[in-house]
């Protein structure tokens, strides 16, 4: 069995080389690692050619450059289509995985050769939301997989999984080339309504690089409007793809993560207009479906985006009192 591992590259001479000691350090070596290139200006290529020419092992590196930058969802699909295992994995290039890594994925995979997806752990302060604990070892329900995402059992990160080939290619899900940032969000969501099979392990084999000033996670932190923007296609998106076989869970899962968008948009400085204005048009909408389906409850929740208030979501002790709507929220779609 191979394993296909994809690293898109841009504009990280200074961790690729860590990023390629980790990949060249595994305990198991029979996989392919392609690098995609996608027009850095930097020295980054020279810097991972250097180091794959060094290298004696039995991991076959392979280099696919882009005639021009051409954004990460390009490149992600791009080590996709190049690829020539029969399951892949994610790295960014500012990133590393443990030594075991590879082999502890293949190990997983001992007990079911056809399984759709893995999940280990993540090295991360970023999204401690996320809880593997609460994942069994295996499921092969459909349904139970995308409720698991819903609930953020499953983290919506490309990162610390192993995906079947096959089972992207018949579902046709590859990353969406006109959402450039948080475009593992909205592949997660489907890859993960889409999957029929499961393996989880909370051992942590990637490990996060927070030092990076260029990451996406320390831009949106600078300047939350690129961030925004594309967080609203994503939400106007995923607001139109509601699984009805999960619809609580679906429901919940998009309000609290536009609850969070509102309030962040609400407090940012550097927000447009333009941006302020799509963000309005589609609160509407997600109150107008809460109306729709008559309940009153997520009617109340949403609430929460419009004055008077959403003065109160400015504490803490406030907000976590909202789970009680969330329970309410949950019995109405259930009862229905």
């Amino acid at each position: 069995m191979l394993i296909s591992l994809i690293i898109p590259m841009y504009n990280v001479e200074n961790y690729i080389s860590a990023c390629l000691q980790s990949v060249m350090n595994q305990t198991y070596s029979n996989f392919e690692c392609i690098i995609v290139n996608d027009k850095s200006p930097d020295r980054s290529e020279e810097f991972a050619n250097q180091m794959i020419s060094n290298y004696k092992g039995g991991i076959s590196f392979h280099i696919i450059s882009h005639d021009s930058n051409k954004g990460l969802p390009n490149a992600l699909n791009t080590g996709i289509i190049n690829s020539r295992g029969d399951y892949l994995f994610f790295l960014d290039s500012d990133d590393t995985i443990t030594s075991d890594c590879v082999g502890t994925m293949v190990g997983l995979l001992a007990c079911n050769k056809r399984v759709d997806l893995i999940q280990c752990g993540v090295n991360d302060q970023y999204h401690h939301i996320f809880d593997l604990s609460k994942l069994p070892v295996y499921c092969e329900t459909r349904e139970l997989v995308f409720r698991y995402f819903l609930k953020m059992y499953i983290p919506w990160t490309v990162h610390a999984k192993l995906v079947r080939k096959q089972f992207l290619m018949d579902n046709s899900l590859f990353f969406n080339q006109e959402i450039l940032i948080h475009e593992d969000l909205y592949w997660s969501y489907f890859v993960c309504q889409k999957c029929k099979s499961f393996i989880s392990s909370t051992k942590v084999v990637y490990n996060y690089n927070t030092s990076n000033p260029g990451s996406i996670m320390h831009q949106s932190e600078q300047c939350f409007e690129r961030s925004a923007h594309y967080y609203l296609i994503i939400m106007d998106r995923l607001l139109s793809s509601i699984d009805k076989a999960n619809l609580a869970d679906n429901r919940l899962f998009l309000d609290n993560l536009f609850l969070y968008l509102g309030t962040t948009i609400e407090k940012s400085k550097d927000i447009t207009l333009s941006t302020y204005k799509t963000y309005k048009g589609l609160r509407f909408r997600f109150w107008k479906t809460a109306w729709y389906h008559r309940n009153l409850a997520e009617v109340l929740y949403l609430w929460h985006l419009y004055n008077p208030l959403k003065f109160f979501l400015r504490f803490s002790f406030y907000r976590n009192k909202l789970y009680l709507l969330e329970k309410i929220i949950r019995w109405e779609y259930e009862k229905n």
